[in-house]
């Protein structure tokens, strides 16, 4: 089969083919990744609710967790250093030259100790090994079709978009976010972004044969807020700006604290495992949380109390290097404390804002903003895993205020810094 390609095909064709092939492989493993973590975490749960009394399930959860998390750990840092952390400013290291990447070590070590980190209840998301795995695969490829350094990068960077359009059901942000976030360089621009869209388009359509077309969050469509109403949006823009610099700059804060604790990892999934008793809603990548706060009406002070508390616990769990992606919690949190603040408004201001939602599915893409410095990727993967378009102009306000905030404050792009420490650290 490899032959008769490469045989009844032009170079270009060829490696649209791969790409394609790329983003299918991308999609399927996706599926299979997604559904494991599902399965694991019920393992665990099952596991833990043997208990007989409730002290001796909060015992049984630390030591659950605290082990799932010390194989992951040990795993990292025994046979691939590289697959320590999310994995975002390790392929952007790749495609920018920096680093080499060994493929199929990444998708072996990567995928199971990221499993073990997700299904342990820590609150980090699946799209940063997802990301390294997809990268992992177009790298795969590229071996066994021998293909130049430049169509290398192209289907590295193939299977970067493949696996965010797969992660969230969302094609085009897939591809901003390649754009947007990893900015790579390639000889021949036009075949480039034509693989990275093929490869896209295939892993969307096996995620979504595989596992529907419904958005990530199955929220109310809104209609267009009104003109008048954009103030709120801008001061929620202001105020996430302000949560993203505290985020990089505690991450970066703690980063360098834990590097000297080789064992925080695992104190923290002792912790993360009781709380997966305690307060589950601490506990996880965010979406169970966001799916309760939109689904229960509870006040807004406690939800930005259940926001302060998610946001300590994902900075400390995610600047372990504990191999999990910032990704999804970070929108978690942003709607968390987006929903909050939009309810403590409409007490006010009932008639600007009608239904607080609005204001949290619009604050979504805020805080990536201001943490990653990539709004439209950031915007559009809000507008398609929310379905709600008619927010689009409410949402680049907001995010505009945002990422100009952060900016202001002196906040760098924590993906770019986490790419340079990486670097420095090296040499």
């Amino acid at each position: 089969m490899k032959r008769f390609i490469e045989t009844h095909t032009s170079p270009f064709r060829l490696l649209v083919v791969q790409a394609s092939l790329v983003g299918v492989l991308t999609g399927l493993v996706w599926v299979i990744f997604a559904g494991a973590i599902d399965l694991i975490t019920r393992w665990r749960e099952i596991i833990v609710s043997q208990g007989p009394i409730f002290p001796v399930r909060v015992v049984i959860a630390t030591l659950v967790s605290g082990t799932m998390v010390t194989v992951a750990m040990i795993l990292c840092r025994s046979f691939a250093r590289e697959t320590l952390g999310g994995g975002i400013a390790f392929m952007e290291g790749v495609l920018d030259g920096f680093f080499s990447i060994r493929p199929k070590r990444i998708l072996g070590v990567k995928g199971v100790s990221s499993l073990l980190i997700l299904a342990s209840g820590m609150p980090l998301g699946p799209e940063g090994p997802i990301i390294q795995m997809g990268g992992a695969i177009g790298a795969l490829i590229s071996k066994i079709y021998r293909v130049s350094a430049d169509r290398g990068k192209i289907l590295a960077a193939s299977g970067i978009g493949a696996a965010m359009a797969a992660a969230f059901n969302a094609p085009l942000g897939g591809i901003l976010v390649v754009m947007e976030e990893f900015r790579p360089e390639f000889e021949n621009r036009i075949e480039a972004w034509h693989s990275v869209i093929f490869s896209v388009v295939g892993a969307t359509i096996v995620g979504r044969l595989i596992s529907g077309t419904a958005p990530v969050f199955s929220v109310e469509r809104f209609a267009t807020p009104s003109f008048y109403s954009l103030w709120i949006f801008a001061l929620l823009g202001i105020l996430l700006g302000i949560v993203g610099y505290w985020f990089n700059r505690l991450f970066f804060w703690f980063s360098d604290l834990f590097s000297k604790l080789p064992w925080s990892a695992v104190i923290l999934g002792c912790f993360i495992g009781a709380l997966t008793v305690l307060t589950p809603v601490l506990t996880g990548d965010g979406f169970d949380v966001v799916t309760w706060a939109f689904n229960n009406h509870q006040r807004g002070w406690i939800l930005l109390l259940i926001f302060a508390a998610r946001f300590l616990l994902t900075i400390l769990c995610g600047s372990t290097g504990a191999p999990g992606g910032l990704y999804m919690p970070l929108l978690a949190l942003a709607t968390i404390f987006s929903l909050g603040f939009a309810r403590e408004m409409h007490f006010f201001f009932p008639g600007f804002l009608p239904h607080p939602e609005i204001l949290a599915i619009a604050g979504t893409a805020a805080l990536i903003s201001a943490t990653s410095r990539t709004p439209l990727a950031a915007i559009v993967i809000t507008v398609e895993i929310t379905d709600n378009y008619e927010l689009l102009l409410a949402m680049i306000v907001c995010s505009l205020f945002s990422l100009v905030t952060a900016e202001k404050l002196g906040g760098e792009p924590i993906f770019s810094v986490l790419l340079r420490r990486s670097l420095h650290r090296d040499n």
